[in-house]
């Protein structure tokens, strides 16, 4: 189900039935809606690669169970799939759990949520499975300690040394199988998230052979973005300077996942060079604005994470029927009319991986 969406979009060819179907969902009143919100800006890692590694310290902000409930009662009843987390870690909310409680309150058909599963202890694996969250998406980088730790600091020091994030990961992943087998549990479906890197390129079909050791069927890989207050050295270790090794170990490992029957979601090969011209489809495919709406921490809608105009609205203060129908019903005829928002130059959609190739050439 969490993949329908883009299955069926993709196999609609010609973009005004592409439109059709999706305006059609709204208007029958289906729920359609792919909604993703952070119910808190707070993370307990500084992976070296977030834009959160090198940013100056803000004030924690949390939705408070009021704000929850209103989202809820808008939202929730139109949403087919839900995200309760975007950027942030969501097991560090103590309202995750009200949330939660509410998804299943609406019978949002499908939940899920990201985490770093470094904060899931055996009290919240009993909440998610008795909740039903249908899918649990852990970020893990590397099946190997050292490259593991070397990217996802917990920046916390345990017995004079730093804390292995790695061990308490795969502990929390062992009693979270554990728990689901004893219980006869097929929910929540564990996946794995992977940002790729120079650092980690290598050991991918590794990732895969663990992967389906821990039940895993689906990893999603994807390239590194550029954060400019990320603590990475960028132009060592995105991928686009490492083309010929990206590729050899992206198709090596894309065989062995079809080899154990697993999905591998994973970035098309690096061309050698991209040209000045960005091709795009985007004012004809983006399907966002049809389907998918984020909910920022101040309450703002986005269709995309993105996103970086004006909001669409607030669902704090403005009806969001009114704001589905008004505001994005302009910018869906915008995209058609090919009046394309100056947000999607990056957005990899409309090309954003030659906006990255020219990051990296810069820095390479």
């Amino acid at each position: 189900m969490r993949l329908m969406y883009f299955a069926y979009y993709k196999l609609l060819k010609n973009w005004r039935m592409k439109t059709f179907a999706a305006s059609t969902l709204q208007m029958l009143g289906a729920r359609a809606i792919v909604l993703r919100l952070d119910i808190t800006n707070a993370c307990n890692l500084k992976c070296k690669m977030c834009y959160l590694s090198g940013a100056k310290r803000t004030k924690t902000v949390r939705f408070s169970p009021e704000q929850i409930e209103r989202i809820a009662e808008q939202l929730f009843p139109k949403t087919k799939l839900i995200y309760l987390s975007c950027a942030f870690e969501p097991l560090m909310s103590k309202n995750f759990e009200l949330a939660l409680s509410l998804v299943k309150k609406y019978k949002v058909p499908y939940s899920v949520a990201v985490t770093n599963g470094q904060l899931l202890n055996r009290e919240k694996i009993e909440m998610i499975c008795r909740l039903q969250l249908s899918e649990l998406i852990v970020s893990l980088d590397s099946p190997v300690e050292k490259t593991y730790n070397s990217i996802r600091s917990t920046g916390e020091k345990i017995g004079g040394g730093k804390a292995n994030g790695f061990n308490v990961l795969i502990k929390n992943l062992n009693n979270l199988n554990e728990y689901k087998s004893k219980n006869a549990l097929e929910k929540p479906a564990l996946r794995f998230n992977v940002t790729l890197m120079k650092e980690n390129i290598e050991e991918l079909p590794e990732l895969i052979n663990f992967a389906s050791e821990m039940g895993v069927n689906v990893v999603h890989a994807r390239h590194m973005d550029y954060f400019p207050e990320a603590v990475i050295d960028f132009g060592a270790q995105t991928l686009f300077n490492h083309a010929e090794l990206a590729n050899a170990k992206l198709e090596e490992a894309r065989s062995l996942a079809k080899q154990k029957g697993m999905f591998l979601d994973a970035p098309a090969p690096i061309p050698s060079e991209f040209t000045e011209e960005v091709e795009s489809d985007y004012k004809f495919a983006c399907p966002y604005p049809w389907f998918q709406v984020m909910v920022r921490m101040d309450g703002t809608v986005a269709p995309c994470t993105h996103w970086t105009e004006e909001s669409l609205g607030n669902v704090f203060e403005d009806n969001f029927e009114e704001i589905w129908k008004n505001n994005f019903g302009e910018l869906r005829r915008n995209v058609l009319k090919g009046k394309i928002p100056g947000s999607c130059v990056s957005c990899s959609v409309n090309g954003g991986a030659k906006d990255l190739q020219k990051i990296s050439k810069k820095m390479g």
